[in-house]
C-alpha cells in the first residue's frame, strides 16, 4: 500500500474502530498519526494523543510543524496531548484494563458535555513495549478488542522494528486484537 493510501485509510477510520499502525521512522509516524488527529479536529472530534518517547513537548512542536493549531485546538477542547506512561501506569505499576476503560469513558463523557460527539485516540507504545510492560500491554490490547463500545476511534502506533528480534509470537497476538493492521 502506498503512502497516500495509508494516510487515507488512517484518516478515514470510523468511530468504534481499533487499528494498529507499524511505522518505519518518526516522519512516517507523524504524517500518518497527525493526519488522523487533524481529520478528527476538522470533523469536530476531540483528538487524544498519548505520546511515547518523543514526549509531550516533542509532539506539540511536531504537530505545529504539521500545521495543526495546537493551542487553538486545545483551547477549543479538541486536542489533548498526554504522556502515555502517565496514562498507563501509576507508581510504576501498569493500570488494570478496567481503570483505563474508565479513563476513556470519562474522556468521552467530558467531550460529550462540551458537545463533542466522539474521540480520535492515538496510543504510542514505544515507551511501553521495550520495558517491563510488554505482557501488560498485550493484556490491555486483548481487552480493548476489535470493536470499541465507546464513541472513539483508536490507533495504536508501534515501531516497525518491534517483532524483528524473536518477538514474532507476541507481535502476532497484538495484531489479532485490532480490526485493521497497517504497515
Amino acid at each position: 500500500m502506498d503512502n497516500r493510501n495509508r494516510v487515507a485509510l488512517i484518516a478515514g477510520l470510523e468511530l468504534g474502530e481499533h487499528a494498529i499502525f507499524f511505522y518505519q521512522n518518526v516522519d512516517e509516524k507523524h504524517n500518518m498519526l497527525f493526519a488522523f488527529i487533524q481529520r478528527g479536529i476538522e470533523e469536530g472530534l476531540q483528538g487524544i494523543y498519548l505520546c511515547g518517547r518523543q514526549g509531550t513537548k516533542g509532539i506539540r512542536f511536531a504537530m505545529k510543524d504539521f500545521s495543526i493549531d495546537v493551542l487553538g485546538s486545545e483551547k477549543a477542547r479538541l486536542l489533548k496531548i498526554i504522556d502515555a506512561s502517565e496514562w498507563f501506569t501509576k507508581d510504576g505499576v501498569f493500570k488494570t484494563s478496567s481503570v483505563m476503560e474508565q479513563q476513556y469513558r470519562l474522556l468521552c463523557e467530558s467531550a460529550a458535555q462540551s458537545g463533542i460527539r466522539g474521540l480520535r485516540v492515538v496510543v504510542e507504545v514505544d515507551n511501553l513495549i521495550y520495558g517491563r510492560f510488554t505482557s501488560d500491554l498485550l493484556a490491555y490490547e486483548s481487552t480493548i478488542g476489535h470493536k470499541i463500545e465507546l464513541p472513539l476511534t483508536m490507533i495504536c502506533a508501534y515501531p516497525a522494528l518491534y517483532g524483528s528480534s524473536g518477538e514474532e509470537a507476541l507481535l502476532s497476538e497484538i495484531k489479532k486484537s485490532h480490526d485493521i493492521v497497517i504497515f
